[in-house]
């Protein structure tokens, strides 16, 4: 997301200076530029989105340190910086409120680091008091830990990241098997850098260097992913790892870490800083021993204590011989969910790298449910889903559904009637349209017999006899003309009225045959 700035300056050196380096800045946009305090004023409140104002020390009509001190009352939520000038010291500036100085000449990088730093505050800010962010302005990290390979850590946490950038939480997947990540294959993204590039950037990690090397999901959600050549994992330091996740709690609301089934010290780093920690197991006794070996690992080494982990077990099935239960009881870990085996929806989007696009209905739920047990699910969602749980809101729900079907009742008994009204009608159209095609099958085959009495003589009675015995063994009525001059015969067959009215048209169905005299051949 491009921050948005503002300049307040009056010096036309400053301004175009500052347009300059700003315009080489990428992921910045400059709202405006104020010469005045009351121009400062109507741009600040036409421009609700500003994220930083610089403001110039300069200033002529109001001293540059009473606009920071006004700004921090009238916008609080707005970071200012202040080009520094003769007699301004870094001290002063930080005392007046603001959050840096910037020196002249100015530079890019200088600028932009300033900048950074100034955004990445500002929007904490914003996001604290908004709510997004749990207690402290931090976002939540969620580790998943698998007990061995295999268990399906890597689908449920890209899961994860989908259900909850889906639910409006801005979100970063961590992938931290650092040998054997795969977690952009399965969002269907080909990142051209790593958590390995971070690395060396440890002890100067931005947001923008973090932007720099995350890349966006279409699902929502950005993704960190794993390196790409084995021999990149040993660039990946415990020590990165904590400043990582840090600088990502800071500016993400829920960070999700799948961390594999193997401990080192940059995963351990990550189960430690976890605000919850997931071990994934699976129903077979292979899974339970290994996920036993993990815990005691886990306190062994001072990692994590059993009572602040807990366990999904995935690929449950009610054909299996060990259930969830049984299995979170020999773990010795409180059972979370359990996420049952559906592999003909996992199957195809695994294997084409479409997890996230196609969404399996299963793996959705479980990750919803991992959400909201682990607290991590939308601030909007839960209140609703709390809201909807006490004794009075039940009272409502089954009043609201008593009306439902009550009016749905009424509905029905409106509506049945209609439709059978409209069925019938279009069954007898149906059969009178039947009746119709059979009185002209009819007519034509009389119409041929009568031609042929009617090539040899036949009187008109004899001819209008034959038609009559030529009706199939139908009961139409029959009316036979001969025009001689012509030399055509034209039987009528009266159709019969299912309805007991037919326009004009379709009363009679007609046929008519022409004949040669055999004395003419």
């Amino acid at each position: 997301m491009a921050m948005s700035v503002a300049l307040v300056s009056a010096s036309r050196e400053i301004r175009s200076s500052f347009a300059t380096v700003i315009a080489e800045a990428p992921e910045v946009t400059l709202a405006g530029i104020a010469g005045t305090m009351p121009d400062l004023r109507t741009l600040v409140q036409e421009t609700p989105e500003l994220d930083v104002i610089v403001v110039d020390a300069g200033l002529a009509d109001t001293p540059a340190l009473e606009v920071v001190h006004e700004l921090g009352l009238s916008a609080p939520l707005i970071a200012t910086l202040v080009i520094g000038g003769q007699g301004v010291t870094l001290a002063a500036v930080v005392a007046s409120g603001a959050r840096g100085m910037l020196t002249l000449p100015l530079s890019l990088q200088e600028v932009q680091a300033q900048l950074d730093t100034a955004v990445a505050w500002s929007r904490s800010l914003r996001q604290h008091l908004t709510g997004e962010l749990t207690a402290g302005g931090r976002g939540r990290i969620l580790a998943l830990a698998g007990a061995k390979g295999g268990v399906g850590v890597s689908v449920l946490a890209a899961l994860l990241a989908t259900r909850a950038a889906g639910e409006g939480q801005t979100v970063c997947l961590v992938d931290l098997d650092l040998r054997a990540g795969d977690l952009a294959f399965l969002c269907g993204v080909s990142p051209r850098r790593s958590v390995a590039d971070l690395a060396g950037l440890a002890g100067d990690l931005t947001i923008r260097g973090i932007r720099e090397v995350v890349v966006d999901v279409p699902a929502g959600f950005a993704l960190l992913a794993a390196p790409d050549r084995v021999e990149q994992s040993e660039e990946v330091t415990a020590q990165a790892v904590r400043q990582i996740l840090h600088e990502l709690r800071r500016n993400f609301s829920l960070v999700v870490v799948d961390t594999g089934s193997v401990l080192d010290d940059p995963r351990a780093v990550a189960l430690e800083v976890a605000d919850e920690v997931l071990l994934v197991a699976n129903c077979e006794l292979i899974s339970i021993r290994a996920a036993r070996r993990s815990l005691e690992a886990w306190e062994r080494l001072g990692v994590r204590t059993t009572d602040r982990a807990r366990l999904v077990v995935n690929q449950s099935s009610k054909q299996r011989e060990i259930q969830p239960d049984l299995v979170a009881r020999l773990v010795k870990l409180p059972l979370l969910t359990a996420v049952a085996s559906a592999p003909a929806e996992f199957e195809g989007p695994v294997n084409t790298g479409t997890l996230t696009g196609e969404r399996p209905a299963t793996g959705m739920q479980a990750a919803g449910a991992i959400l909201a047990g682990c607290g991590t699910d939308a601030p909007a969602l839960r209140q609703a889903t709390s809201a909807g749980r006490g004794p009075a809101s039940r009272r409502k729900r089954s009043r609201a559904g008593s009306r439902v079907l009550v009016e749905e009742s009424g509905s029905s008994a409106v509506e049945l009637p209609v439709f059978v009204l409209l069925f019938m009608i279009t069954f007898f159209i149906c059969i009178q349209g039947l009746v119709l095609g059979l009185g002209y099958i009819v007519a034509g085959n009389a119409a041929n017999e009568a031609a042929r009495e009617a090539s040899v003589g036949r009187s008109l009675a004899e001819i209008d006899q034959v038609s009559q015995h030529a009706m199939l063994g139908l009961e139409f009525s029959a009316n036979t003309r001969v025009d001689a001059g012509a030399r055509v015969v034209t039987v009528d067959v009266g159709v019969p009225k299912v309805f007991g009215w037919l326009p004009d048209g379709l009363q009679a169905a007609s046929a008519r045959a022409a004949y040669l005299p055999e004395d003419d051949s």
